[in-house]
């Protein structure tokens, strides 16, 4: 069983599926199948709006982000919400995907996470131009002229 954790403004690529599809299959293929099995996809974009200023697009990496973390378990063992997303992925073993960006992470004055841009965050410029972002975040697009 594949349990995918995400919180509720926040989002994934539209291939996301596919990706994680192909990452299990894959992994089931190894001598090292061992479950449970976490997958993390760890680069993806910040976007931060206020409602008062355009919306900007940062590029950041966290390990064991808890959007888009999926555990691969059998049904009576660990669930997605009960573990440790930084530490159970180290404990139990990982495939940690840096290949492209998979997620975003909504900040906006009513979030709940704390989470602020930081000096390791790079500011993607001209954002809604760029052919990625629209490709596997098209939903982002109804931003690119909200001020």
């Amino acid at each position: 069983m594949a349990q995918v954790v995400l919180d509720d403004d926040d989002g994934l690529a539209c291939d996301f599926m596919d990706d994680m599809s192909a990452q299990v299959d894959a992994y089931f293929k190894t001598d090292e199948c061992n479950l449970p099995h976490f997958f993390s996809w760890s680069v993806g974009y910040g976007f931060v709006f206020s409602g008062s200023e355009r919306p900007a697009l940062y590029l950041h990496r966290y390990r064991f982000i808890n959007l888009g973390l999926t555990i691969l378990a059998r049904p009576q063992e660990k669930n997605i919400l009960a573990i440790d997303h930084r530490n159970a992925p180290r404990r139990f073993g990982a495939t940690v995907d840096t290949s492209k960006a998979m997620f975003v992470r909504s900040l906006h004055p009513h979030n709940d996470s704390r989470v602020t841009v930081s000096e390791k965050w790079m500011e993607i410029l001209n954002w809604p131009e760029d052919g990625d972002v629209d490709a596997r975040f098209p939903f982002l697009s109804a931003f690119a002229d909200f001020t």
